[in-house]
């Protein structure tokens, strides 16, 4: 609709206004039609009697029931529902011709009809609901299955209405992975962190990763590396600290509002769990972001017997995506959390277990943490009893 009318202005505009009054557009195509059905049914009638006497009422029933159903019904209304905005455009001058016509047996009709409906509790005009979240995230689905646009689009639309339903929990770094440099490290030192991990940000901590001071920045380190007064604590950039249950969504409006890029999430007793940047919600709607820097490697290794050798530490949404599988998502971080969470213990190395259809062996385990694991959909055997 929206698009008709950026193509045909007039036209959809004027079909804008006929659907803003659902009422009279429903009554003047229903008194239409039933007029059209019941006079074309007396004349057949008619004729069908002269013909062939009493039997004529017989023969008419059954050759104009055949005759409206094809050409009165069936045929007209499929062909303009596959042609919906080439028919409106046609269509819309005798519809608006007979909503003037019909307007005064329309408005007799209504007024029984919503009397009707009061009395058996239906109170107020009916009118057309607006679309959902749900109904669009549905169309998404639809579009990309039917081809209308490329799977990967279609994975970044519904990652953003992915944004409202997760915390910057779900997105964060832990802080046991977090790559953070202390405040009493020499220049040396600093410098070797920076080039060993090329990462743009850096946390700054104070004896302990929960006394966050700030960050800094690469380009502030290297922009005042050469000056011999240089202090790291002159450089640090003011933290933000952000609880575990902030909405992502919220989160990306507040990094615009701040003009920042990265954020310390914090629990309930202040406590450093994790980091989560900019580029972490970007990535949540586009999939895996690569500078010139990056080594680019597949999250998965792809076995000889279907399976699929993946890292434990990768989140169980990153892994449905990757995979189009369906791992229970809900308060399982990572993929080894959810192994770990299942079998109710760390597991031993060769241990298997089954998750909704999917066989998940442990390969490798060390220091009491999960490596990698392999995934495999185990295949449904269907038996067949036989007498």
């Amino acid at each position: 609709m929206k698009q008709l009318g950026k193509d045909n202005p007039n036209i959809g505009k004027g079909i804008e206004k006929i659907l803003k009054e659902p009422d009279q557009l429903i009554g003047t195509l229903l008194v239409g039609n039933n007029m059209v059905n019941i006079a074309a049914t007396a004349v057949g009638t008619a004729i069908a009697i002269s013909v062939f006497g009493k039997e004529g009422i017989l023969i008419a029933t059954v050759c104009m029931t055949l005759l409206l159903l094809i050409f009165g019904e069936i045929t007209p209304k499929t062909y303009a529902a596959y042609n919906a905005s080439k028919f409106s455009l046609v269509a819309i001058y005798p519809v608006r011709f007979f909503i003037v016509l019909f307007h005064p047996i329309v408005w007799v009709i209504s007024r029984i009809s919503h009397f009707l409906l009061l009395i058996i509790g239906q109170k107020g005009k009916s009118r057309w609901s607006p679309i959902t979240e749900e109904e669009i995230e549905t169309l998404i689905e639809v579009g990309e299955e039917e081809g209308a646009f490329e799977p990967r689009k279609g994975r970044m639309l519904a990652g953003i209405f992915d944004l409202t339903d997760l915390t910057v929990e779900d997105l964060m770094v832990p802080v046991n992975d977090i790559v953070s440099i202390e405040v009493s490290m020499g220049l040396d030192e600093i410098e070797r962190v920076i080039t060993e991990n090329e990462f743009s940000r850096y946390p700054v901590y104070e004896k302990d990763i929960n006394n966050i001071l700030g960050y800094i920045h690469v380009k502030d380190f290297f922009k005042g590396k050469n000056r011999p007064d240089l202090s790291i604590k002159n450089i640090i950039r003011q933290p933000l600290f952000i609880p575990e249950t902030k909405v992502v969504y919220v989160q990306l409006l507040d990094f615009q509002k701040e003009r920042a890029h990265m954020a310390f999430v914090v629990d309930e007793y202040g406590n450093i769990r994790g980091i989560v940047t900019m580029e972490d919600i970007i990535e949540e709607i586009t999939g895996e972001i690569y500078d010139e820097s990056d080594l680019i490697k597949s999250p998965y290794m792809l076995q000889k017997d279907g399976s699929i050798l993946i890292e434990s530490d990768i989140k169980v949404r990153d892994v449905n995506r990757l995979l189009t599988i369906s791992l229970p998502e809900e308060d399982n971080p990572t993929l080894g959390a959810l192994i770990s969470k299942e079998m109710g213990r760390i597991p031993e190395q060769g241990e298997e277990l089954t998750i909704d259809r999917y066989r998940i062996k442990v390969c490798t385990v060390e220091n009491r943490s999960i490596g990698k694991v392999r995934i495999k959909k185990e295949e449904i055997e269907i038996s067949e009893n036989e007498d």
